[in-house]
């Protein structure tokens, strides 16, 4: 039995109309360099509370 390979992104953006966290997960198919559409998920999540500076 093989199993594939799967990485995780987070990312931290800052625009000027607002911050987001951007989740990314993506899983290879078993020796490939393919991602595996059914599995993998890409997730823009916005921050309602940019905090005071």
């Amino acid at each position: 039995m093989s199993f594939g390979q799967a990485r995780l992104y987070l990312l931290w953006c800052i625009a000027p109309n607002g911050a987001c966290l951007t989740v990314i997960f993506q899983y290879f198919i078993p020796g490939t360099r393919l991602t595996d559409k059914s599995i993998s998920f890409y997730c823009r999540l916005p921050v309602l509370d940019p905090g005071t500076s």
